[in-house]
């Protein structure tokens, strides 16, 4: 009856579940885990605002500082942090626009001076109409903790109070060589 099968199977089982209780209590360790990082947004200006073939486009430029070192524990695996503006226009209620992105695997590269940030992929901020002078906007602050084990969580922080500027700028000439504008 008590063949090396049997207690194959018995020390396979005992050591599944020991590690599947190990699992759980890890995730419930850093859910009491609550952090409080600082991000700070400041509108720096724009590189341009400008109307092509009837459409708006924006080029944001922000001063963007994050301080993400509270945000790591034990369980963090790494943290996916973006940038995203949005806006609302009269024929398309809610716009986002993703202006930067990073990846941060270690603790001691969560803290982030970017002045002067700008877009980081070739997109921008466009309006199918001319919709954006003057137009009020956002700036959200969003990172993605994600554990070694248990839930992904996501935070954000959203800054209010920017405008688009009331007139059309030209834009600046090293962004029309990297648009293709």
């Amino acid at each position: 009856m008590h063949t090396c099968w049997y207690r194959a199977n018995a020390l396979f089982t005992f050591a599944s579940t020991v590690l599947a209780v190990l699992c759980i209590l890890c995730t419930l360790s850093d859910q009491v885990h609550r952090s409080n990082p600082g991000v700070q947004v400041d509108l720096a200006g724009f590189d341009g605002l400008h109307k092509e073939f009837g459409t708006d486009k924006a080029f944001v430029v922000l001063n963007f500082t994050a301080d993400l070192r509270d945000t790591f524990t034990w369980n963090t695996k790494q943290v996916f942090l973006y940038v995203m503006v949005e806006y609302s226009t009269s024929r398309h209620h809610f716009n986002q626009m993703m202006l930067w992105s990073q990846i941060i695997e270690r603790k001691e590269d969560a803290l982030i001076r970017r002045p002067l940030l700008r877009a980081e992929y070739p997109h921008v901020i466009t309006d199918k109409g001319t919709n954006l002078r003057d137009m009020p906007f956002n700036v959200t602050v969003a990172w993605n903790n994600m554990p070694i084990v248990g839930l992904l969580t996501t935070e954000r922080k959203t800054f209010t109070g920017f405008k688009f500027p009331p007139e059309y700028q030209r834009p600046n000439p090293q962004l029309q060589q990297q648009y293709r504008l």
